[in-house]
């Protein structure tokens, strides 16, 4: 497959900030995210493997007093609770809460009554919650909309965008007593069409909007939101997809660690890009060098979905 003749658009947005594609130092939880998310309550859908594992990983690491995982599979969940009380138990350097909890809970992120048992669950075990970290989603293989099958098709929106809702709806008046956070994991897909996209990469551009409406609706609440592209990443999601990996293979795009998103999602959340909230954001992006960009991307309202007229 030649994917140059298979999508339209760049690889990735274009803007002035290096291209990242593993831990750099200021977004490091060994270093200068130590204690970035010290005392705070998280939870992590989509946790059982890959990125939303690493996240709940990362979040532990840096100080977190209590992390809520959910998927659907709790055999999954429990491993990665287990591997993180693991090594909070060998550390000797302080960076794990001494009383760091983690809590398991299993949900289909697409059904309402389970996401807000999650919820309630949450709120019944730690009191509050401070950040949500939307990561669940489900990919289908690309085709064409003439030759895709329905349910396939209505099971990613179901999956990716009444699963968003669903969270937002049932975590929002928390987050606004605690002014939290709500991030969205969304793609750069969302500014490309690709062909046989249409049901994954047109409801990502749908989530990039939807976290500009939870700014809208809330931040003057002190709730702050991210649409937040995760990176590259041949997870076992990514891979779902053959197209992902002839992509890499051509050099379109470089494959990321998942310890880039994990490591961006803790600096997003820790208060020094507030700014940025409702907007779009890469993890291939250095922050340091977007933040030297606040004024430019202010004034001209950009990082959002627009129309373009002639």
């Amino acid at each position: 497959m030649p994917p140059s003749s298979r999508y339209n658009g760049t690889a990735e947005a274009v803007i002035d900030a290096r291209e990242r594609h593993d831990v750099y130092p200021s977004i490091d939880v060994n270093g200068a995210l130590k204690d970035a998310a010290k005392g705070k309550i998280v939870l992590v859908t989509g946790a059982g493997k890959g990125v939303g594992a690493e996240t709940a990983r990362t979040y532990a690491k840096a100080g977190a007093k209590g992390i809520l995982i959910t998927s659907r599979t709790l055999s999954d969940l429990a491993r990665v609770r287990e591997d993180i009380l693991d090594k909070a138990k060998m550390d000797a350097s302080g960076q794990y809460d001494a009383e760091l909890q983690v809590e398991t809970f299993a949900a289909d992120i697409s059904d309402p009554k389970q996401i807000q048992a999650l919820v309630e669950f949450c709120l019944q075990k730690f009191g509050t919650l401070d950040i949500v970290i939307s990561n669940a989603g489900f990919l289908s293989r690309w085709t064409p909309i003439a030759e895709h099958d329905p349910e396939l098709w209505w099971k990613t929106w179901e999956t990716n965008i009444r699963g968003n809702f669903n969270l937002a709806h049932y975590s929002l008046p928390t987050l606004v007593a605690s002014k939290g956070y709500f991030v969205v994991v969304s793609s750069i897909g969302a500014q490309l069409r690709w062909l046989g996209g249409s049901a994954y990469l047109g409801g990502k551009h749908a989530l990039n909007r939807f976290a500009e409406y939870i700014d809208f609706e809330y931040g003057d609440q002190g709730v702050k939101s991210f649409a937040f592209h995760p990176g590259c990443l041949l997870t076992e999601l990514g891979t779902n997809t053959p197209e992902v990996q002839g992509f890499v293979d051509a050099g379109v795009m470089k494959e990321d660690t998942v310890a880039l998103p994990s490591s961006v999602l803790v600096r997003l959340t820790s208060g020094s890009e507030d700014w940025l909230t409702g907007r779009y954001v890469s993890a291939n992006w250095d922050l340091d060098d977007v933040n030297k960009l606040k004024e430019k991307i202010l004034k001209e309202n950009v990082l959002i979905d627009k129309l373009s007229l002639p």
